[in-house]
């Protein structure tokens, strides 16, 4: 006797939502961003949403409103004694959601603007923004005089490929950029040579010591390297931090 065929369809299976999936449903109960994200152009915004059960789940946003937008971003689940320290205990000011979302916002379509997108972290989290709409009387002062702005860290991956990006996205002089604390010579010379205008001067300079040697004039070689070493000093003191050029004095 012939079986009779299962003629029943296999039900698809749905992934299960991610944590910021659910979460973006869930009300806004906390948000706080770091109290000098004016002066320091870095924003630490974290907001937290609660569901109807008690389950809380905390996003956090890196900004960075000179010309990178969003750095990093992450959405995790917490307790209540979590919420409670980061009340308490995380010297973060409490701010309205719209406010958070506000700066946010800012910081990624200002860093979109100049080919910096997020990141993964990014375009995995900002649904957790879901539901919330900006402050838009909320000023937040992007990169330095309408131009994008970038300070080289030691901690940055590859800081010639984001002036590198900068010099494609705003042109050779749509952007201003300073060598901050903690970066080395070798780096801030290297950075320095990647910028068109520091490299035609030191070309020309390179240029005229050639000429000199070909017409068989004496070269002073100690003045020679004088010139060359205070031209240097000279470019790189326009895009060193106070604190780094003393440093290079003591």
């Amino acid at each position: 006797m012939a079986k009779k065929r299962n003629t029943r369809k296999k039900q698809s299976s749905k992934p299960r939502a991610t944590l910021t999936e659910r979460a973006s449903r869930w009300p806004a109960v906390f948000c706080s961003v770091n109290p000098n994200w004016k002066e320091t152009g870095m924003a630490s915004v974290c907001l937290v949403r609660a569901s109807s059960r008690g389950d809380l789940a905390l996003g956090g946003f890196m900004a960075e409103l000179g010309c990178r937008g969003i750095k990093d971003a992450f959405v995790r689940d917490i307790g209540p004694e979590a919420l409670e320290d980061l009340r308490q205990n995380s010297g973060q000011i409490e701010v309205d959601a719209a406010v958070g979302f506000a700066i946010v916002k800012s910081a990624s379509e200002w860093g979109a603007r100049w080919g910096f997108m997020g990141g993964s972290t990014w375009k995995k989290h900002a649904d957790f923004w879901s539901g919330i709409a900006p402050n838009t009387s909320v000023e937040v002062t992007l990169g330095r005089d309408g131009k994008p702005f970038y300070m080289a860290s030691p901690n940055d991956v590859s800081p010639g490929r984001i002036l590198a990006k900068l010099r494609e996205s705003a042109g050779p002089d749509g952007y201003h950029f300073v060598i901050g604390e903690g970066i080395s010579p070798a780096l801030a010379t290297e950075l320095l040579m990647g910028e068109s205008g520091h490299a035609r001067i030191l070309e020309n300079l390179q240029a005229e010591l050639m000429q000199t040697i070909e017409s068989g004039a004496k070269v002073d070689s100690e003045q020679v390297l004088a010139t060359m070493t205070e031209k240097l000093a000279e470019l790189m003191g326009a895009h060193l931090t106070d604190s780094v050029a003393a440093g290079l004095d003591d």
